[in-house]
């Protein structure tokens, strides 16, 4: 396996070449179809972090509020939506919220778990053109949630959020 690095005024590009394609430059002409061999390329996008935001909540106590003894599911007690940051980009940028603490990425619903697993909440992270917002369900079954603080970083990135076609 070797390593080429080609550059000139206008690309730079880094790919590696199995022993049995040595003097290959395929990936120099069409990048696209061979990333699997792209180290670097400067004509792609690349994701760049370009705004970081730390932030605590204090999550309160709920209580049982009559869930009967011996159902499976526990009722939704209450639902929130903070508005956790404002990053001003004027696109939906792509992010990542990090649970400081467990070191998990808050994706789509995120569970965190009291002690006794009978009750719990469930996280989404959210984000608009202005502003990053964290939604959370409480969910109280036989025990009372208990009150917590929970510890964020939000990530950004430099190119929008897309969904493809």
């Amino acid at each position: 396996m070797s390593t080429v690095l080609y550059a000139n005024a206008n690309v730079v590009s880094i790919w590696t070449n199995p022993t049995s394609n040595l003097g290959d430059d395929t990936p120099l002409y069409d990048p696209r179809n061979n990333i699997d061999r792209l180290v670097y390329d400067s004509r792609l996008d690349y994701l760049n972090i370009i705004y970081i935001a730390n932030f605590t909540i204090s999550l309160g106590y709920r209580e049982n509020l009559g869930f009967a003894s011996g159902r499976k599911f526990p009722d939704l007690v209450f639902a929130e939506t903070i508005n956790v940051a404002t990053h001003n980009l004027g696109y939906t940028p792509s992010f990542i919220l990090l649970d400081r603490e467990t070191r998990q990425a808050v994706t789509g619903n995120t569970f965190a778990i009291n002690s006794d697993a009978s009750s719990f909440r469930v996280f989404s992270a959210l984000t608009d053109s202005n502003y990053y917002y964290l939604k959370i369900r409480y969910f109280v079954g036989e025990n009372p949630l208990l009150a917590e603080t929970k510890r964020f970083t939000i990530y950004g990135f430099n190119n929008p959020s897309t969904v493809g076609s």
